[in-house]
């Protein structure tokens, strides 16, 4: 009989805190979009990468959905056609931050293949989880008009490696009791069936305990990424049973069905699909694979758990993309987290919630040439966000790319106007207008600040002024591509503006 859900983290604890396994780098060459080597400092940390539609961003979802992977695609799937390298130059690479010599899968060898399979690949490959958009559609869209049936998705993804321990204190998943089942039909209308009616049991009890466990995860995780409008009542499922016939054709496993009650503001929706806009429902969908890997993999240990999400946030809207980042921060704690975007401007809104945290690094990555034949090269501005911005105004500068300079000098002034407020508790006029220039306000409500009385904030009144007069030209978020660029000049006093505002921002006079 089933037992209660094992754990797969069974090692012993010490008397020193151990410390999780996490990637360091990851190398790749003559890899899909990367035909020359290219590598992205991790260091042991999460990231957040940005990448145009064609930059190669989906190339490090897919390197390392494969290379953490015990069925790895031929080589041959996922070469770069256009590089002109020979194959033996193939390569992902990984390093750990056990100190140990760095992981490679090459034209050689897979590190999952046996004999000499690499531990830490292969137990990886059971705690990740890599999710595209088009994941979120099994949970959804791919259902048309019907009621959604999850039977499918949760135990081939949702809760296929669920572990549980059955009758001897062995350790299995939901996926390996499910595969017994299809494997235990009778080959002829004589067979016993006792080894069927014993794999459907354990499976229904197995899946029950799985479905338990998923519940309190989707419940938070739904609670916060629709502000409480939707929410699903715990699962109910009736079991699978074996139906014997003389045939072949009528020897059938009955009851795989899983339909999620879905509540939303207070009415049962049968079909979600049809009723929830896209937003909703990609939250949904979210929610549900979130819940299902803290479902899945225990809580602690020394293992690597790996969670990389490739532009699964693009059917929210942005006020709601802002609850998810919360979520991984609060967690995922012991994960190693990996988001892939196109959105420069949600990039940048991550970059800020995660801002002073020393759980992130970023990176971004740009295509040089033309379609296939593009060379990413990759960038990763780690650190102050205000200093990264002017650094790229600077070195656009440097190239005499003076409309790059001024889109880097913009981006620099709305974060240090930003982090001006936040420190100095400037109180700034709320709007229920979302299209309203919230830069504006700022600029506006910062000036109030230094200009009240009886205070000593006077030598920061001609740093904002200098500002507002660059807000009609350099700074003004409103240029059209048709109006005329920016003159040097003006890019390299706002530079110095921008400078003595940070230098404001951590005065601490100044108050």
């Amino acid at each position: 009989m089933i037992g209660e859900a094992a754990s797969i983290d069974e090692t012993p604890v010490a008397a020193a805190m151990p410390v999780p396994l996490r990637i360091t780098s990851l190398t790749l060459c003559d890899f899909r979009a990367f035909p020359d080597p290219i590598s992205f400092d991790l260091a042991a940390k999460n990231l957040l990468v940005y990448g145009e539609n064609g930059s190669g961003k989906s190339s490090i979802f897919h390197a390392l959905r494969h290379f953490f992977d015990l069925r790895p695609p031929i080589i041959a799937s996922v070469k770069n056609v256009f590089s002109g390298r020979d194959i033996n130059q193939f390569k992902v690479e990984v390093t750990f931050n056990d100190e140990t010599p760095l992981v490679s899968w090459s034209s050689a060898r897979h590190p999952s293949q046996i004999p000499g399979a690499d531990p830490r690949v292969t137990e990886t490959a059971r705690r990740k989880s890599c999710l595209d958009y088009r994941a979120l559609l099994d949970t959804n869209y791919m259902h048309g008009e019907n009621r959604p049936n999850l039977f499918e998705v949760s135990v081939a993804r949702l809760l296929a490696d669920f572990p549980i321990t059955v009758e001897g204190g062995t350790v299995t998943t939901i996926g390996e009791l499910w595969s017994e089942v299809e494997k235990a039909k009778p080959w002829n209308y004589n067979h016993s069936l006792e080894r069927i009616q014993k794999a459907c049991v354990d499976f229904n009890e197995g899946l029950r305990s799985a479905l338990n466990a998923l519940h309190p995860h989707l419940e938070v995780f739904l609670n916060a990424m629709t502000r409480g409008a939707i929410a699903i009542k715990p699962f109910t499922f009736g079991g699978v049973t074996y139906q014997h016939g003389w045939w072949r054709r009528d020897r059938t496993i009955n009851g795989r069905e899983l339909f999620p009650e879905v509540i939303f503001n207070g009415y049962e929706l049968v079909t979600p699909q049809t009723f929830l806009n896209e937003a909703r429902l990609s939250a949904l969908g979210l929610a549900m694979y979130l819940a299902g890997r803290l479902a899945c993999v225990p809580a602690g240990g020394e293992r690597l758990k790996l969670l990389v999400l490739d532009d699964v946030l693009i059917g929210l809207d942005h006020d709601n993309r802002t609850p998810v980042l919360r979520l991984l921060q609060d967690h995922f704690l012991d994960w190693q987290v990996v988001v892939l975007t196109h959105d420069r401007v949600w990039f940048d809104m991550a970059r800020q919630f995660y801002e002073g945290s020393d759980q992130w690094v970023w990176a971004e990555i740009y295509a040089d040439g033309d379609g296939g034949r593009a060379n990413p090269s990759v960038k990763m501005p780690n650190g102050d966000l205000v200093r990264a911005a002017l650094d790229d105004c600077t070195t656009n500068l440097a190239a005499n790319s003076l409309p790059s300079a001024a889109t880097s000098a913009r981006r620099a002034f709305e974060w240090a106007l930003k982090r001006f407020c936040e420190r100095r508790r400037v109180q700034v006029p709320f709007t229920m207008n979302p299209k309203e220039n919230d830069l504006e306000l700022l600029l506006n409500a910062a000036t109030a600040w230094v200009e009240l009385p009886g205070t000593n904030r006077a030598n920061v009144t001609p740093i904002l002024s200098e500002l507002r007069m660059y807000r009609a030209g350099v700074l003004n978020p409103q240029s059209h591509a048709d109006a005329p660029n920016p003159s040097r000049q003006e890019i390299e006093g706002v530079l110095l503006a921008i400078q003595r505002l940070r230098a404001a921002i951590s005065n601490n006079s100044i108050h």
